[in-house]
């Protein structure tokens, strides 16, 4: 009588055991389709009036300096799904605009966690007005990125 009983519950794990796997595996390709850098730049740039004065601000506009993980063939938004092109070096002094550089993109082993510095430059003197410090986790069930803490020192 027991027989029957122990073959049943080693059914059940094993059965359960490949329904987890296969659980998992599914979540996971789900996150590959995502790119992990623009999304976690992108989250970066739509944090509330940390690089605009606000909507429509037809004055001035914001650009992303080029960097090995940022192309400058790619456009991002800011918080007001306003355009911020990126750019490279030689283009700074002829643009009117906020540079927003990517200083530090600093990823774990497993590239779940990232520590990012971000420097902000006026627009008018290109001075340096602020360095942002960002810690993220990536959220493998939300494909998205979660900001841990943040410092902003204003200058």
């Amino acid at each position: 009588m027991k027989t029957p009983i122990y073959l049943f519950v080693f059914f059940l794990v094993i059965f359960s055991i490949f329904c987890q796997g296969k659980k998992n595996i599914s979540l996971n390709s789900n996150c590959d389709s995502i790119n992990k850098m623009d999304s976690l730049i992108q989250d970066v740039l739509f944090k509330e009036y940390l690089y605009s004065y606000g909507p429509n601000d037809s004055i001035r506009k914001d650009f992303i300096l080029e960097s090995k993980n940022i192309s400058i063939k790619k456009i991002y938004k800011n918080e007001f799904q306003e355009p911020i092109y990126v750019i490279n070096q030689n283009q700074i002094d002829t643009m009117y605009g906020g540079i927003i550089k990517f200083d530090l993109i600093e990823f774990s082993s497993d590239s779940l966690n990232v520590k990012l510095k971000v420097k902000f430059f006026s627009p008018s003197n290109k001075y340096l007005r602020t360095i942002n410090l960002f810690e993220y986790t990536f959220d493998s069930l939300k494909c998205k990125w979660k900001l841990i803490d943040s410092t902003i020192n204003v200058h």
